[in-house]
């Protein structure tokens, strides 16, 4: 409810107590008529007595819950597995309530025909399905795989069937448990003869021309062209920012930025929990 320079929560209107200055979040209510089986709070609002001990607090003085022997939360939070949590952590592809039942009834869009779909309803590129990696939260993504098929881009680590980028390859780095990755099949005899702009390393090939962090080698195999990270999933949440050599994150208003690269609602006691809805077509 607006109140020239604020807000307040929607439950706070009309239960009996003055939040705003100019009292208007009580002006224009009908109050319950008290009845002998209700409630009565200590502000004098009255409540049906389906609503005592119900796990959540009616009454700003929370007397409905007192001495229900449960655990009881405000009104702008999500119930579950006797515990409180954002109402915002409902339907974010993660058990936050440890019984999965803030993922219930939620009305996930369909993934994309080039997308997977994880057992928690988030959407990843199908080419993460079976790569050796866990790309979704809950690790399935990788259940039931018979057979690891890796990309181009991807060398795949015969010992524990899982895929690693080639550019770990013969980087003198075991990145496989059997250390294919780094095997004597890795050659720099070409390395003078490429005329790498950065640097040249030992490849399946003879030698291979890499370039620095934010940086990719161009078509010509030779030189460094900037990299742009906007253009990859999952590096920001929110907004990126492509710079030369690196990229930026950035939040909506009313946004916090976090780790550098996640956003979260900013919220305050005065102020309701923000909630982000994404869609896709």
């Amino acid at each position: 409810m607006w109140n020239h320079t604020y807000c307040i929560p929607t439950h706070q209107h009309c239960d009996k107590v003055d939040d705003c200055i100019d009292k208007s979040d009580e002006e224009g209510c009908y109050y319950r008529t008290c009845l002998e089986e209700d409630h009565k709070c200590g502000s004098g609002l009255c409540i049906p007595p389906t609503k005592k001990c119900d796990g959540y607090f009616d009454c700003r003085d929370e007397s409905d819950e007192s001495g229900c022997n449960m655990t009881s939360c405000a009104k702008d939070k999500f119930r579950c597995n006797n515990k409180c949590i954002e109402k915002s952590h409902k339907c974010d592809h993660r058990n936050d309530c440890g019984d999965s039942s803030d993922e219930q009834e939620c009305n996930f869009p369909a993934c994309h025909e080039d997308q997977f779909r994880c057992a928690n309803a988030l959407c990843i590129p199908r080419r993460w399905h079976c790569d050796g990696h866990k790309d979704c939260p809950d690790g399935s993504d990788e259940d039931n795989c018979t057979a690891i098929a890796c990309p181009d881009s991807k060398f795949l680590c015969p010992k524990e069937q899982r895929c690693i980028e080639k550019s770990k390859l013969c980087n003198n780095e075991r990145d496989c448990d059997d250390g294919s990755d780094e095997t004597t099949a890795c050659l720099a005899v070409l390395c003078p003869s490429l005329g790498c702009e950065y640097a040249c390393r030992a490849s399946l090939v003879g030698g291979q021309c890499y370039c620095p962090p934010g940086k990719q080698v161009s078509n010509d195999t030779r030189t460094c062209i900037d990299k742009n990270e906007c253009e990859e999933w999952g590096n920001c949440d929110q907004h990126c920012v492509n710079t030369d050599g690196s990229y930026k994150c950035m939040c909506t208003v009313e946004f916090l930025l976090q780790d550098d690269t996640r956003c979260s609602a900013i919220t305050k006691s005065d102020k309701p929990g923000m909630t982000l809805y994404f869609t896709h077509h």
